[in-house]
């Protein structure tokens, strides 16, 4: 809504387009690991293992299966968008080639959420995820006001960035943590 308001319904349309294609292949995978995983992990927590390795294993994965393809992705996202739907949705691919930024780790930051419930974090998610509101809204609307719509696109997409890799390092401290605390009681 705020990229059409500052930028019309074009730019809205190419950013959508782009957003949609991208996170069709990666809802795709993710849909039945997220079952798996959760189930994998309540089963760790509830028998006392440690959750750290497996939080490590599948966010390496994860980053694994997703860093060629975001790489190739970034570098000719244009030339392919344009290739594969016509002339006019090379903007879509420009768009495209930055969203892949905040998408990656966003694709790589699911274990994260899923170990953070296991935790019992749910308070401090949800405050997370009213901080990222914030931080995306205000990113929208100075670039609206500040920039063109693809610094904007930028932006917000180096934001989600940061903010994806900062869940997975939260909940990886967090993790980190509670296993050194077991050590030393027991």
């Amino acid at each position: 809504l705020l990229l059409s308001h500052f930028y019309g319904i074009t730019v809205a349309g190419a950013y959508a387009f782009g957003v949609r294609i991208l996170q069709m292949p990666l809802g795709f995978v993710l849909a039945s690991l997220r079952q798996v995983l959760f189930q994998k992990a309540s089963e760790t927590y509830n028998t006392g293992e440690r959750l750290l390795p497996l939080f490590v294993t599948v966010t390496s994965a994860l980053f694994a299966i997703a860093f060629v393809p975001g790489m190739i992705l970034f570098i000719w996202a244009p030339d392919i968008f344009q290739w594969a739907f016509g002339p006019e949705w090379h903007t879509a691919g420009t768009y495209a080639r930055w969203l892949i930024v905040w998408l990656v780790p966003m694709f790589c930051n699911v274990p994260s959420i899923l170990l953070a419930r296991i935790l019992r974090q749910q308070r401090k998610m949800f405050l997370y995820d009213v901080f990222i509101l914030m931080i995306r809204f205000a990113s929208l609307v100075v670039g609206g006001y500040c920039l063109s719509e693809t610094h904007t696109v930028i932006v917000f997409s180096v934001l989600g960035f940061v903010l994806n890799v900062g869940y997975i390092v939260w909940i990886g401290v967090l993790l980190i943590r509670r296993e050194s605390h077991a050590r030393h009681i027991i």
